[in-house]
């Protein structure tokens, strides 16, 4: 995942994906910020609290209400 992030910072990557992203009103700084793998609380200030990991546990929870439900 380190690999995809540094990727992704690359001026060239970054310039197209911020191209390719921009009608959607997302941005390179956004995906990076979803890949973010540390602590939530020293992420910058202007960024979003939401990453792979909230992604993960709804899904993660969903599976298991569903399975209960089935069982």
């Amino acid at each position: 995942m380190n690999v995809v992030r540094d990727t992704i910072r690359n001026p060239t990557v970054k310039d197209f994906l911020n191209r390719q992203l921009g009608d959607d009103g997302l941005s390179a700084d956004d995906v990076i910020n979803f890949l973010y793998n540390g602590n939530p609380d020293s992420r910058s200030a202007n960024q979003a609290n939401f990453d792979w990991r909230n992604v993960f546990n709804f899904t993660d929870e969903t599976i298991r209400l569903f399975n209960n439900y089935m069982e």
